[in-house]
């Protein structure tokens, strides 16, 4: 295991800095890689070591990002999703409906699974894009110190009910809702990650209120974030832009797409890269 790249990138930072340790040390236990698998709300552990690899590689503007992953550079810290529009449709406003008869279906080649639910006529489901990128996060993202949190300004406290409905049935993979995927890497059992509605203390302005709130509850500074909007009804990217100095902002304006995922993460990759020459 001491030859392995990850043992190896944890070898060569800490040597960067000065300090010595067992390489062997630098790898997870075959068992901790299986935490991620089948279950509900899920908590990464730390590791003493792994964070001040992470720390010495952000530093630098480089990731180890794996054979298989898409190696774009560094990821961010916090990765903030709309929910109507962009990472499922339709818009939530539009619906008064508990969600009922969950719709199984393939989940990329990944197993039966919860593709859609229904809320009156209508059936709530993820885009494509969108399942794509979260089952690349639940595989390989949030376990290399990548979260997701949510920026929603869903219309009303009842969109807000059939929103988090939604979000619990809806599934990434077999058995594991979209809750569980963006609750992965979170301790604890409060949901600051998941910012939704406009009830205060939100707001139909998102970089006023869900932005800060993100910022405080997560201790993520705005630099360290991408966020993905579909900015149709209100350009939640420009205004985040303006009002959140730092954050990378992706468009998705025919909902989430693979193309727009990996357009997001190889931006702000750019930019840390940026940032790291100022």
């Amino acid at each position: 295991q001491s030859g392995s790249p990850p043992a190896m990138l944890a070898f060569l930072a800490a040597t960067v800095a000065g300090l010595a340790f067992d390489p062997a040390s630098a790898v997870r236990p075959a068992s901790s890689a299986r935490t991620f698998a089948g279950l509900s709300v899920l908590s990464t552990p730390r590791w003493p070591l792994v964070d001040r690899v992470r720390r010495v590689a952000r530093a630098s503007s480089f990731v180890y990002m794996g054979d298989g992953a898409s190696g774009v550079g560094e990821l961010p810290e916090l990765v903030v999703l709309d929910l109507d529009m962009c990472v499922w449709s339709p818009e939530m406003y539009l619906l008064s409906s508990d969600c009922t008869d969950p719709t199984t279906g393939d989940l990329n080649g990944r197993g039966e699974g919860v593709v859609g639910v229904r809320s009156g006529t209508d059936m709530i489901r993820l885009f494509p894009g969108a399942l794509a990128a979260l089952q690349q996060c639940h595989d390989e993202l949030i376990p290399r110190g990548m979260r997701l949190a949510v920026a929603s300004s869903a219309d009303t406290p009842r969109a807000v009910e059939i929103g988090k409905q939604a979000m619990s049935m809806l599934e990434v993979l077999p058995g594991l809702t979209l809750y569980d995927v963006l609750r992965m890497g979170w301790e604890g059992d409060a949901d600051d990650n998941l910012q939704i509605g406009r009830s205060p203390p939100l707001s139909s302005d998102k970089s006023r209120t869900h932005f800060p709130i993100l910022r405080e509850k997560t201790n993520v500074e705005y630099e360290h974030m991408l966020f993905f909007d579909d900015s149709l009804w209100s350009d939640h990217c420009a205004i985040v832009e303006r009002n959140c100095p730092g954050v990378t902002t992706v468009r998705t304006p025919k909902g989430m797409t693979v193309e727009a995922w990996e357009t997001g993460l190889r931006a702000y990759a750019r930019n840390a890269a940026a940032r790291a020459q100022e």
